[in-house]
């Protein structure tokens, strides 16, 4: 019997060892809680692909001569029988629009040497056309202009005034228009004749010219 007890007591020992050996009734210490993971990045709306640099735009093109059209211009160049003085009251001076503006003997407008003597200005123009009207600005001792020819694209020279000389005191500058029909054929150039010893009063003084007409 002391055997048997010995034997029971001995596995009652080691049940309690084994026991003695398992968890304990303390609340373990729970670890730091790893983050809820983050939802996943949304894909973002993919931005529109650059546009292209804008192209410079063409230049436009100049206006296209229109046959038939009417057109004014004033002379691009010019030539006389003689000048008082260059570049003041040189034939240049009857070159583009007037610049002249009052009456009176001013070097913006061409004047001949010599005051009591017959002389010409002759003006040419960009465009050959069919002339319908010419327009002399004299800006001192007008109206001396005894004659008005046309200068056609081959040279001929065509009269289209005869006059003698007319005082004019108003209104000044004084502006000597000639129109009519069309001309048959090109007007390039105008060639003015004044007569400055007839009446005594000095130098008809010439400021700008300008031609009227159809292109062609």
């Amino acid at each position: 019997m002391r055997h048997k007890f010995t034997s029971v007591l001995a596995l009652f020992v080691l049940v309690a060892a084994a026991l003695a050996c398992g968890p304990t009734g303390a609340t373990p210490v729970p670890t730091e809680a790893e983050p809820p993971p983050t939802s996943a990045p949304q894909p973002t709306e993919a931005a529109p692909p650059p546009t292209s640099a804008p192209q410079p735009t063409a230049a436009p093109e100049p206006t296209q001569e229109v046959a038939g059209e009417t057109i004014r211009q004033w002379a691009s160049s010019a030539m006389a029988s003689s000048e008082y003085g260059n570049p003041d009251w040189a034939a240049s001076q009857a070159v583009g629009r007037p610049d002249t503006r009052e009456c009176g003997d001013y070097s913006t407008a061409w004047a001949s040497s010599s005051s009591d003597t017959v002389e010409w200005l002759e003006v040419y123009f960009d465009v050959p056309v069919y002339a319908t009207e010419i327009n002399i600005i004299q800006t001192y001792n007008p109206d001396q202009v005894v004659e008005v020819e046309l200068i056609d694209v081959d040279g001929e020279y065509i009269s289209v005034y005869d006059q003698e000389p007319t005082a004019v005191e108003d209104p000044c500058p004084y502006t000597l228009s000639l129109e009519g029909d069309p001309t048959d054929y090109l007007v390039r150039g105008v060639r003015i004749t004044v007569d400055q010893s007839i009446l005594e009063l000095g130098w008809n003084e010439i400021d700008a010219v300008e031609l009227v007409g159809v292109r062609e």
